[in-house]
């Protein structure tokens, strides 16, 4: 997933929101930390890729359809993985710590475009490319053997 850097963030702000290593989050972000004078250099406005493998720590008041738009999975999902929510009308306390499913894991084959592995999969190719933006710094680059991680498609349950 993307993060759009808000004012007073810092990567030390944003790791602790989604339960990452400010290394995680550097690591997963070069190619837009060149030229910073310290990895914590981030600005408003700014894209930061949330690695796929990241938990998401809910800002106070935010509701589980909102996490779940965001993240491209169903709500269902989202309550069954985390056993502190019992209903998808539940609002989140600060600082709630929450796993976020993704539906499963590819292997790219060779031929594989993420275009064609959006429509097999049901969803829009930038939502995949979006989920591993770890792992791809060009969507039209992919490679035989990369493993994607697969959001769930929001209109399935």
């Amino acid at each position: 997933m993307q993060y759009e850097v808000q004012h007073g963030d810092d990567l030390s702000s944003i790791g602790e929101r989604f339960d990452l290593p400010v290394q995680r989050l550097v690591a997963a972000n070069h190619r837009y930390m060149k030229g910073m004078e310290t990895p914590g250099d981030v600005f408003a406005g700014q894209t930061l890729c949330i690695p796929s493998w990241a938990t998401y720590v809910a800002q106070g008041g935010e509701a589980v359809r909102d996490i779940a738009q965001r993240f491209g999975t169903t709500e269902a999902a989202l309550v069954a993985a985390n056993g502190d929510i019992q209903s998808p009308t539940d609002t989140l306390e600060p600082r709630q710590t929450l796993a976020v499913p993704y539906r499963d894991t590819y292997t790219v084959r060779p031929g594989d475009t993420l275009s064609q592995l959006g429509s097999q999969f049901r969803i829009p190719w930038d939502t995949l490319f979006e989920a591993n933006c770890d792992v791809l710094a060009n969507p039209n680059l992919i490679y035989p053997g990369q493993t994607l991680a697969v959001p769930a498609n929001p209109g399935m349950s």
